[in-house]
């Protein structure tokens, strides 16, 4: 048991539906409600050198907390007392705490944000982690990403923990900047409540295993939450509370403790018969686990003559590539095999296990079996016999016609499409999503493939994680941010959809340095009204006009600096269809059979905002010595990232 804190839990609540149960399951609860005075009660107006009244009648103590060169406070003069607490903030890019001695039992934990820039610490570098005691509340959390995509009507916002407090021990909310991701990150609070609540009201609470994002108003009513503590010092419990004021908030968090139990119960009896209706149809409950194959390490040397060179066709961060052939399978066999201190290891190599074991598609490349032998770790696909996309961009394999690129870019975006879309309620973020990942079959047909780095977990708006990735390829707010979205993906794609444009590398050494950054080259001549000045030579005269300019909107409303301003994928599928259509109605079109069509998809894609982001993107890498993303490209081709940026603003 560990000793302070015997459980943290949180949770949200969405739009819940009473019925006949829910009603009898609240009216059950409030036949338990008796007045309640909570024997703590504290209120910290952080960063504030006095104690102020909010405009509900709450009391909110002065922060006694003591200034340092690194720990900073800062009072928000755009703001007026209608704001308080929000008015004032401790920041600072240093680890700070406060500690509260608390009686024995159940708490609720409140923490007030307003995201906002302070002097020398921008507002995108906020980045941070809470813990109360050993317990992480908050884990690498941008708070303010976090307002920005929740889009609340105020900037301000809250986050509530439930927590239970052994006897004799302390409550230690401690700040915890993560520098090891960006040197200026900092973190910041604007005020701290700590409140005790009924045993029988906690149990309810964290029985059901939900995590919070934002403010869970569970009815409290502010005006007889008063306090006296200070952080610095001891803070004393408040010596009486007024005990009808108290009942009504206790019974609003029970009414609405009743709603969640029931969704929760009404979630799992879903799932429940879901899974048995799936059982039923397949005729095997793990059939979507065991579609591939384990080799021995045996088969694997007699398929590649025992790691003949001769027969390597790739070379990557995971190892070689080998073309093999085995005696289970009719067709050559692509056989990846892990070398000792690559870039990737054993997590990415069970990551793509199961994920290609799981999720089957026709522009996803297919997974034939795995090797665990003789600490060995290695991947056995289909043979993709036309090899990369980037071979015959701008490789040895020569180039391909726009209508040939077109098809090829809607097929990848439906493997991204199907990703994103997911199986049973898990979603896939790629994460790599990149010209060499996109894999042509013999019949050109082309497959999604390199999931070592993809984060599959619940459909969900994002998750928080290190960045990886390749240079050239990263979304800037990713990188920034550690914010992984599905609009990750759909910057990357945005990246590809360039190459396949202008048959260039994202980041090229050997030219200009004004185009040496494709997407910062491509976008310049958009804004210059000269974007034919990028097609690729090999093209020149073969793009319809109409075409090329539906084909170039899609990539730079993929590249929008926000996430939330790109296209979702199945957008992208249908604008790449609508340009593929256009295409091929105007290479028939030559000799007069067939005119071009001039509608329009219905599907809003021309909102293209760039710059900014760019000169931000340029300052973070140039300042992140720590905490670099995995990367395929060479220090030369870092180096000039920076350049370009430099040279950009």
């Amino acid at each position: 048991m560990t000793p302070g804190l015997l459980q943290e839990a949180s949770m949200t609540m969405g739009n819940l539906k009473t019925n006949s149960m829910t009603s009898f399951l609240i009216l059950l609860s409030l036949q338990h409600i008796t007045s309640y005075t909570p024997p703590d009660n504290f209120a910290i107006n952080c960063g504030s050198t006095i104690s102020q009244t909010s405009p509900d009648n709450r009391n909110w103590t002065a922060d006694t907390t003591p200034l340092s060169i690194t720990l900073q406070r800062f009072n928000h003069p755009s703001l007026n007392n209608t704001l308080i607490p929000f008015t004032t903030s401790l920041f600072s890019r240093s680890q700070f705490s406060y500690t509260f001695p608390l009686t024995q039992g159940p708490k609720l934990l409140r923490l007030y944000f307003y995201p906002t820039s302070y002097p020398a610490f921008p507002r995108h570098y906020s980045l941070f982690s809470v813990k109360a005691n050993h317990h992480t509340l908050l884990n690498h959390f941008n708070a303010s990403l976090h307002a920005d995509n929740h889009a609340y009507p105020s900037p301000t916002f809250t986050t509530q923990h439930y927590i239970n407090v052994e006897p004799n021990h302390r409550l230690n909310i401690t700040f915890i900047p993560s520098s090891t991701a960006h040197p200026k990150a900092y973190a910041f609070i604007n005020a701290i409540e700590v409140l005790s609540i009924p045993n029988h009201l906690y149990q309810t609470l964290t029985s059901a295993t939900f995590k919070t994002v934002h403010r869970i108003n569970l009815g409290v009513n502010k005006n007889h939450l008063g306090s006296t503590s200070k952080p610095s010092q001891p803070p004393t419990p408040p010596k009486t509370a007024k005990k009808n004021n108290i009942q009504i908030p206790i019974i609003a968090s029970v009414v609405a403790a009743s709603l969640l139990v029931l969704s929760f119960i009404g979630f799992i009896i879903f799932r429940c018969v879901r899974r048995r209706v799936g059982i039923a149809r397949d005729g095997n409950p793990g059939s979507s686990s065991t579609r591939c194959r384990e080799f021995s390490l045996a088969e694997i040397r007699a398929a590649t003559s025992n790691f003949d060179e001769g027969l390597i066709v790739g070379k990557g961060g995971f190892g070689n590539v080998y073309k093999g052939n085995l005696n289970t399978c009719e067709k050559p066999v692509a056989i990846k095999r892990l070398k000792p201190g690559s870039e990737q290891g054993a997590h990415e190599f069970e990551t793509e296990i199961k994920m290609l074991s799981r999720f089957r598609h026709a522009n996803l490349v297919s997974l034939i079996g795995f090797c665990n032998d003789g600490g060995e770790m290695i991947l056995v696909y289909d043979f993709m016999t036309r090899g990369t996309l980037r071979d015959h961009l701008y490789g040895s394999s020569g180039g391909l016609s726009w209508e040939r690129r077109l098809k090829i870019c809607v097929e990848a975006a439906r493997g991204l499409q199907f990703l994103h879309g997911g199986v049973d309620k898990q979603s896939v973020i790629h994460r790599d999503v990149k010209s060499t990942n996109i894999l042509l079959d013999e019949d050109w047909v082309a497959k999604v493939s390199d999931f070592g780095l993809s984060k599959v977990g619940p459909n969900a708006s994002h998750v928080t994680t290190d960045v990886k990735g390749s240079f050239g390829y990263l979304d800037p707010e990713y990188y920034m941010s550690l914010w992984l979205t599905q609009k990750s993906d759909v910057y990357s794609f945005g990246v590809v959809l360039l190459e396949v444009l202008c048959a260039r590398a994202p980041i090229e050494s050997t030219v200009d340095k004004h185009q040496g950054f494709l997407v910062a080259w491509v976008r310049r001549c958009y804004h210059d009204g000269n974007v034919h000045q990028t097609v690729d030579p090999a093209l020149k005269g073969a793009i319809s006009p109409k075409c090329l300019k539906k084909f170039v909107g899609i990539a730079l409303s993929c590249l929008n600096d926000h996430g939330k301003e790109r296209p979702l994928m199945k957008d992208v599928v249908k604008g790449l269809e609508h340009a593929l259509t256009l295409q091929r109605c105007y290479s028939h079109g030559r000799g007069g059979a067939l005119k071009e069509k001039s509608e329009e998809v219905a599907i809003d894609l021309t909102k293209i905002h760039y710059g900014k982001m760019d000169e931000r993107f340029g300052e973070v890498m140039h300042a992140s010595s720590s905490g670099k993303p995995t990367t395929n490209c060479s220090e030369e081709e870092q180096a000039l990232v920076h350049e370009v940026f430099q040279t950009a603003r």
